[in-house]
């Protein structure tokens, strides 16, 4: 009496690692991978031929079949994925290996506009309880992980402040926009005469009224060329 004594051989791919699919929270097994035997396939063979071929799978993903892994939704995650081949004398063997499908694809935010806020009279700061910087804009495949936080100063001082803005998802997934607050003094000197006998083509005696939130002054002088039309 012959008796098929031979175990099948059954080969597995190494452990695995997939990104999710562009703007989904899943990764479609075979995708953009899929040519010939399946993304995830295990390849038979035996020396009177193979009867069945499984699968079987654990962690993330549960469940068993035969056939292609080819199509299967897959959900962020560890999966374990054990190929079981049968030849027709009962002979059997099995590999396994793993497969991590991975959130890699950061959020999106948008900054709110930027905005300019004037200070109180005899201010030189607007604390930031008095700036409204608004709600920016987010967006995730596989949401948005709370809360949003930005840098945003104790008080804003007279000029221009950048606050960031910082967005990340359940994998940390990160990013990043600018906003800009300008404060403009709401006293900030005003000329109160000017010297007409004391000014040349190159300078000017100008007598000012400081203010309080002022570190320098900018003047310009035109010529007039003749009545109401002026240099540069």
């Amino acid at each position: 009496t012959g008796k098929d004594v031979t175990y099948p051989t059954m080969t597995c791919p190494g452990n695995l690692m997939r990104g999710m699919d562009e703007g989904l929270c899943r990764y479609t097994v075979g995708g953009a991978y899929s040519s010939g035997p399946g993304e995830f396939d295990g390849s038979a063979s035996d020396n009177c031929g193979v009867v069945s071929k499984t699968w079987v799978l654990t962690g993330v993903e549960t469940g068993s079949g035969s056939g292609s892994l080819d199509g299967q939704l897959w959900k962020k995650g560890v999966t374990t994925v054990t190929w079981t081949a049968t030849d027709a004398a009962g002979n059997s063997t099995t590999c396994s290996f793993m497969v991590e499908v991975k959130d890699l694809e950061p959020p999106s935010i948008t900054c709110p506009p930027d905005i300019t806020v004037t200070t109180l009279p005899g201010q030189c700061s607007v604390p930031a309880g008095s700036v409204s910087l608004g709600t920016p804009t987010v967006s995730d495949n596989c949401g948005v992980k709370y809360p949003i936080t930005n840098n945003s100063p104790a008080s804003y001082p007279v000029g221009v402040t950048t606050v960031k803005w910082t967005v990340k998802d359940s994998s940390n997934n990160k990013d990043m926009c600018n906003q800009k607050v300008t404060i403009i003094a709401y006293n900030c000197g005003q000329p109160v005469n000017v010297y007409h006998y004391d000014t040349t083509t190159s300078s000017a005696k100008i007598a000012w009224n400081a203010g309080l939130c002022a570190t320098s002054y900018q003047l310009r002088i035109r010529k007039e060329i003749s009545p109401g039309v002026w240099g540069p």
